[in-house]
């Protein structure tokens, strides 16, 4: 299905929850070419490390298409009329398809080749919104959110947009499941709720709690690293054998294993930053076996979530740097970047976004 003019979306309110997560968007109106800011994660394929993310450019964001190896970046999706929002875009794992949230309520996949939109789910201006897709490791089913009268629950259905979708979770006023995703198995769901890490089958059964805190599983489904008072652990995916990697950390968020299992990467609170901000954020790297801790960035902040490269040799994440116009507005650029797992080679490959100090 193709989008076409679609009614006129009031204006949104971008946070800076979402500004972090701008390495996500939404699929609207007309998908034609590929667009910017980082959200899936990628997905080894023939080496080729390719990345989709949204961009904000005025009052309409759009989805990219970016070659992290070799920085060519191309539109995907173009929002006809101001005041749409695509974002929350996720690669599916073959790098065929991307999922995003279009118009900022609806659950859209187009092939990275362009054309028209599928529609999963579709969400109106005053009623139900549908965002944060995640592809099943098979490529075959989406999870998402469904938001609603204060109200987010955690919904599935096919790729193929057939056989309509299924609501896992029922919410109560205020009561929020969300930042769902398949596990490595795909046999289960992650996904967040009342200040914990819970699971679930996909079909919305069996449901428990893992933990406390944000838990990153191992591709191959076998360890969890989380973050926990201000300490970095791994553990087996059971529970067993928990080690800690790392200590004396801060807000700590983001952690991500790299493809290979060897190592984690995540973001934390950086003290001697250049950057005297909120958006004062380092990314780090650790061995899984607690060793070689090395915090990457040491100057301008690091920004949006950390995603290994396909030979997990190098990161992609958001460079936020202070606009240096020598007055202290306060005013910052993001680009996204990478940068080696040892510290070096850092590149800057597109600007993503343009953030004003208040």
């Amino acid at each position: 299905m193709r989008y076409t003019r679609g009614e006129r979306h009031g204006r949104a309110v971008i946070g800076l929850a979402l500004f972090m997560l701008m390495l996500g968007g939404s699929c609207d109106a007309k998908p034609q070419a590929q667009h910017n800011a980082a959200s899936g994660r990628p997905v080894p394929v023939s080496g080729q490390w390719l990345v989709a993310y949204s961009r904000l450019e005025g009052d309409v964001g759009s989805i990219w298409l970016l070659d992290a190896g070799t920085g060519e970046r191309r539109q995907l999706t173009r929002p006809v009329g101001n005041y749409f929002f695509d974002r929350d875009p996720q690669m599916s794992p073959d790098q065929k398809l991307v999922a995003c949230c279009a118009r900022g309520r609806d659950i859209a996949v187009v092939s990275v080749n362009g054309g028209g939109a599928t529609v999963i789910a579709r969400g109106s201006e005053f009623g139900p919104k549908y965002t944060a897709p995640s592809f099943s490791p098979d490529g075959t089913k989406l999870c998402f959110q469904r938001d609603v009268d204060f109200r987010t629950d955690i919904c599935v259905a096919s790729v193929n947009g057939r056989g309509g979708m299924k609501q896992l979770t029922k919410a109560r006023q205020y009561e929020r499941f969300g930042a769902a995703r398949f596990g490595p198995d795909g046999k289960h769901i992650i996904f967040r709720h009342d200040g914990g890490t819970h699971i679930m089958d996909p079909n919305g059964t069996g449901r428990r709690k893992l933990g406390p805190s944000e838990y990153a599983l191992s591709s191959d489904g076998r360890q969890a690293a989380y973050a926990q008072a201000g300490r970095l652990f791994i553990m087996n995916a059971d529970g067993t054998k928990r080690r800690q990697l790392a200590s004396g950390l801060a807000g700590v968020r983001s952690v991500v294993f790299s493809h290979d299992g060897k190592r984690i990467a995540f973001l934390a609170e950086c003290r001697d930053c250049r950057i005297r901000t909120y958006y004062a954020i380092a990314l780090y790297v650790v061995a899984s076996d607690g060793s070689a801790l090395r915090r990457l960035t040491d100057g301008d902040a690091a920004f949006d979530a950390p995603q290994f490269s396909p030979d997990s040799s190098r990161l992609l994440y958001g460079l936020m740097v202070e606009d240096l116009d020598g007055k202290g507005t306060g005013n910052y650029n993001v680009y996204l970047s990478t940068i080696g797992v040892d510290g070096s080679n850092l590149r800057r490959l597109t600007y993503a976004h343009y953030i004003h100090g208040e």
